[in-house]
This record gives structure tokens, sequence and C-alpha cells, in this order.
């Protein structure tokens, strides 16, 4: 019986998928040209059928199916990304796409393209950094598109705007071709053009006949009604996703677009004193800032500083990613003026060229700037996750800069010797983000002239600084009790105690991370709330306070959960692995009584002096908790700030501490 309700939502699915296609027919019948005589529509379809899928449709698809239901299917929620499954995805759509360019569209470019696709997928796994990560799903993300950019045309001119264009070319040619496929999943057998009918009546078929053998056999025997019990839960949605997949597939493969000419873009809407004009202010603007940053950056005067009440420190420390962003679109403003220029008179092309020279020179110093600021920073506070990925884009905006320029002054530089250069540069900055330990350069890049380590970004950077924690852990044991030691403390000294306070929550809610996807189940089932899991994954954050201690005094004792939460249980699977998380595992195995006992008895000191001496952070927690942000990098703590109290706390261990010191909520 179960099954059988279990087919509803399928045949509601194609119920409405049969009304759709009513409608349409309703449509063209009313609206459209009169339908000809049965044997002329025929004889049309086979010849002019707007809905023709690729000769390689059927494996290109099937490679993709397989992809995602080993990679993908079920994955959701974990709280986590499944790299090792996102890696087998888009190492079967790299494939997929191999299948479908024919041999004559199967140029550099695209294996090019492909093998980007299929790499940013498979150095997924090796990196924790969740910035690198997104950069790795930005370049999959790119390499897609060009690749869909390049597929739905015979022929593309190697051009930025044309390769826009064809994408948003597809946009309505997507939803066109949906309606038309819905169409021939009804049309006649004998249209032979039109092969998604025969694709779902196969995964019908096979669905059906799967469904009654399992149900009949696992009746029958224990032993493999166990074996295949996920399978058999799983199927109906692994068709429905399947199907899904399939239908969004073929109206998109199926989607061909006139060819390009290779007439020029004329950019008609834009005039040539537009362009003039907007290069002329954009300069002025520009110069107007370089001569400001020459006084205050370069020639060191303080005048205005001191006026405005900020310190040289602040100053050089705002604006490093607003120039780099300014840089580019300049950048993006000479391209689009360059384009214009090549196809205007010669005494106006003359006056741009010179007007975009101009102004890409002033960006390489707007860029100089940049770089005398981030460097002045780097001196002063230490790297930052911004100021590594800054420099690399730093880095690629020069190169593209000088590009530009060639391209303004000279014309036999064509569009496509721009697009290889930047395309060049792009793949080595992606490479250079995944081999080098951005994380792990970070956490050595703190100077020893600082007012003082700001060791709560360090300890909520990724595991990819793992090997690092137990040098850290003792260096901030290291200050902890040099402010230990002190009766008072100034406002800076609180603010860096509250720092050192929750850089070890960070390493607890870490080490907890990781031991509730690495470790034994049964061990994380014995200690399912030391752990916290029930608070991580089934309750509201706001619940949690206390971190790492065993519970003592009073707490009544639980039952052991039977098994674990299904985010967390998922997220333990090989699709979620991550090999600098494993790394990070043994790190703390490795160093068990200094992450744990050391680190719960010095978290426990902190506590001891705030009630001894009355000394509330809770300004200092909460600002750095909620008011303060960090560029390319999330915290998000379970932790909730802290204050002084004589109240008992309303969660959280019952002893001396805890009746003096309450988490708000």
């Amino acid at each position: 019986m179960s099954f059988l309700f279990a087919l509803i939502p399928l045949g509601l699915l194609f119920a409405s998928v049969y009304g759709l296609y009513v409608a349409v027919q309703f449509v063209r019948t009313k609206f459209g040209k009169t339908e000809p005589t049965l044997d002329a529509t025929l004889q049309v379809q086979t010849l002019n059928n707007p809905f023709v899928l690729p000769s390689m449709f059927g494996f290109a698809v099937l490679t993709l199916l397989v992809g995602f239901n080993i990679g993908l299917y079920d994955t959701m929620p974990a709280n986590k990304v499944p790299t090792m499954g996102l890696a087998i995805f888009q190492i079967s759509m790299g494939i997929g796409w191999l299948l479908l360019f024919s041999k004559r569209k199967l140029t550099s470019a695209v294996w090019l393209l492909v093998a980007s696709a299929i790499l940013s997928g498979v150095l997924l796994p090796f990196r924790a950094n969740g910035f690198v990560q997104s950069f790795n799903a930005g370049v999959w993300m790119i390499s897609t598109f060009a690749l869909l950019a390049l597929y739905v045309r015979s022929y593309s001119r190697w051009s930025f705007l044309d390769l826009i264009q064809s994408l948003l070319a597809s946009i309505p040619a997507f939803f066109t071709q949906g309606l038309l496929m819905i169409g021939s999943v009804f049309q006649a057998r004998s249209n032979k053009q039109s092969k998604i009918f025969d694709w779902l009546k196969t995964i019908g078929i096979t669905t059906v006949v799967l469904l009654f053998f399992i149900t009949l056999l696992s009746q029958s025997d224990p032993v493999f009604n166990e074996m295949v019990k996920d399978f058999r839960e799983q199927l109906f949605g692994r068709t429905l996703w399947s199907l899904l997949i399939l239908m969004i597939s073929g109206a998109v493969l199926s989607i061909a677009l006139p060819d390009q000419s290779d007439e020029p873009w004329r950019l008609k809407i834009i005039s040539y004193r537009d362009v003039l004009a907007v290069l002329i202010a954009t300069f002025s603007v520009i110069g107007l800032f370089l001569f400001v940053q020459f006084q205050y950056l370069f020639a060191g005067s303080r005048e205005l500083l001191v006026t405005l009440d900020l310190t040289f420190s602040e100053y050089v420390r705002k604006g490093f990613v607003e120039l780099l962003i300014a840089t580019f679109a300049g950048g993006v403003l000479v391209y689009l003026a360059t384009l214009k220029q090549r196809v205007l008179e010669v005494s106006q092309a003359t006056l741009v060229r010179f007007a975009s020279s101009a102004l890409v020179i002033e960006l390489f110093l707007l860029l100089g700037s940049a770089l005398k600021r981030d460097l002045l920073y780097v001196d002063t506070y230490g790297l930052t996750r911004v100021r590594v990925v800054g420099g690399l884009f730093l880095f690629w905006l020069a190169g593209l800069l000088l590009m530009l320029l060639l391209f303004a002054i000279w014309k036999r530089v064509r569009e496509l010797d721009l697009i290889k250069v930047v395309w060049g540069l792009s793949l080595i900055v992606w490479l250079t983000l995944n081999i080098m330990n951005v994380d792990k350069i970070v956490a050595l890049g703190s100077p020893e002239h600082h007012e003082y380590t700001d060791y709560y970004y360090i300890t909520n950077l990724s595991e990819d600084a793992a090997s690092l924690w137990p040098e850290m852990i003792k260096n901030i044991d290291t200050d902890t009790q040099r402010l230990l030691t002190k009766d008072s403390l100034s406002d800076v000294e609180m603010a860096e105690l509250a720092g050192l306070k929750l850089s070890l929550v960070a390493v607890m809610e870490k080490r907890e991370s990781l031991y509730m996807r690495n470790a034994k189940v049964s061990w994380v089932l014995e200690n399912y709330d030391l752990l916290n899991v029930e608070k991580v994954y089934q309750t509201d954050f706001n619940n949690y306070q206390e971190y790492g201690v065993i519970p003592v005094n009073g707490d009544q004792a639980k039952a052991t959960p039977e098994n674990l939460p299904e985010g967390l249980s998922k997220s333990r699977g090989w699709r979620f692995y991550n090999s600098s998380e494993k790394m990070a595992y043994s790190t703390i195995v490795e160093n068990q009584k200094l992450f744990f006992d050391e680190v719960d008895a010095l978290y426990r000191q902190i506590q001891e002096y705030q009630v001894s001496r009355k000394v509330d952070l809770y300004k200092h927690e909460q600002r750095l908790l909620t008011e303060f942000e960090y560029p390319f990098i999330t915290i998000n703590l379970r932790y909730s700030a802290q204050e002084l109290s004589n109240e008992k706390p309303m969660y959280g261990r019952v002893n001396e501490i805890d009746g003096l010191i309450n988490g708000r909520y």
C-alpha cells in the first residue's frame, strides 16, 4: 500500500506536465498558424524539428546521472561541503562535455575549459579554506558557462561580449526548448528525432521493474532486505531527481543559436562623445585621488589625518579591496572604449586611444597605491586572507592593465590575444591559491611588534593551519598568563583577554566538530553531550554556553543515544572527505592532553580571574562576535558573550564560576 502511495507524486508530476502540454497546444491552435495535414506535419517535423537532441545525448546524460547519483544525491543536510561528491559530479560532467562536442569543435580551448572544470572539483578535498573552495566553485561555473556558450553555436567568435551574448540568448531559448521538449514527449512515435520520450519510457519501465523485484525479494530474505533498504527508500527520490536532470539537460543541450558574424561590436548605444566624456571624467577623479594618495601615503603628511582623528595605521588599513575593485572597473571601461574606438573615424579614434592609454597609465599608479597601502598594512598588522588573496589579484590586475594598454594603442593586438592573457593569468592565480597553504601563511604572518597577536582571527581560520595549532595554544597560554598576573587591566588589555578567551572557544568548537566527524561512532555516542551534538544538529544555537568540560554537580544523566543525527551521519561519509580535516583530527589526537585538559583549564582560569578581579569582558566579546567583520572569513561561533552576574545561569554546568558568569541570550 505504501508503494502505491509513493507513486502518487510521480503521477501528479506527469499530470502537470501533460496539462502544460495541452495548454501550449491550445495557444498554438488558437493563435498560431493553421495546422497542415498529418502527412505534411510529419514531413515538416522530420526535416525542421526545432527540438533535436545531439547524437551523443544519451551517453552524456547517462554519465551525468551516474555522477549525480553517486556523488551528490542525499548529501543534504550535512552542514558541510561534499567535496568528494562534487569532484565525482564535476568529473562526470566534464566527460559529458567531451562526448557532446563534435571533433570539429573539440579545440584546445574546449579541452582546457573541460580540464579546468574537472580540476576545480578534484582540488576540493585537499583544502578546508572556505574561500579557496568558493574560488574553485567559481572556476567550475565560469568554465561550464563558457563551454555552454561555445556549444550552443556551431561557430562562436572569441570575444567577451560575444560569449556573454550567447549566454543571455540561451536563457529564453532554454524555456522555448523546454516547452518544445514537453510537446515532443507526446509526439507520434514516427518522429525519430524525438528521443526524450524513449528516455522517459526507459526510466519509467526500469524503475517499476526494479521496485517490483526488490520489494518481492526483500520480503523473502531479511539479509537482502537490509542490504537494499537504503536503495529501496531512495529509489523514488533518485528517480524524480534523474527525471528532472534529464528534462533540464534535454532543454539545454537542444539549444541551437545562429552563428555569430565576424562583424566587430559597434556599441551603437554609446556615442563617441559618451566615451570621451566618461574617460575624461574618470581620469580626472582618479587623478585627484592619486594626488591625495601621494600627499598622505607616499610623502608622509599627517595634517588632515589629525583633523579627521585618524591614525596612520587606520588610514592604511582601509580601502585596499576598494582600490582593487576600482582598478578592475577602470579596466572594463578601457576595454569597452577600445572596442568603440576601433569602429570610429580616424580622428575620433586617435583621441579616444590617447584618453584610454592615459587612463590605463593612471590605473597603474592606482594599483601602485594599493600595493603601497597593502605593504604598510602587512608591516603594521600582519598577513590576513584578504592581503594574500588581494596580492594575487593585484598581480592579475597588473597583467590585465599591461595587456589593455597594448590592446588600446596597437590595433594588431586582437581581442583573442587579450582573452588568452587574461585566461593564462587567471589559471596562474587559481592554481597558486590551491597549491599554497593560504591559512598557514596567514597564521605565520603576525608581526612581533604589533600591539598584540589576533589569535581570535587565527583560530577561526580553516583546518589548513592545523599543524600550527599546538604551538599557537602554547602562545595563547603564555599571553594569557601574562595578563592574569595583573590586578587590573586597561581597555586594550581587556580586549586582548577577550580575544584570547574567544580563541579558546574557537579551538573547543573545532575539536568538537572534528571529533564528531572523524572519531568512532561508538565514542561519539558515548560522549554525545560532551561534544554538544544535540545542540549543533538539532536545537537552537542560543541554548549553548559551556565548552568541553564534563558535567558535574547535579547534572541529570542522560541515556546514550542509539544513532547519530542524520546530518552528522551524512557528513561522516566518504563523499565529505577532506584531507586537511583528517590531518587536523590527527593533530588533536596526538596532542589530546593539550587540546582538552590544558585548553579547558586555561578557559576556566580566565573565568576565575574575571570573577576574582571583577573583569567584565562582555563589551569586548560582543564586539568581536557581532560587530567586527573579517573579509573573506566567516565566523559562526555558537558561543554567546558573557557578563558578570549574581544570578544563576539558565544553561550550563552548576558550579561556583557559572553562578557569577552568565551568558546573554
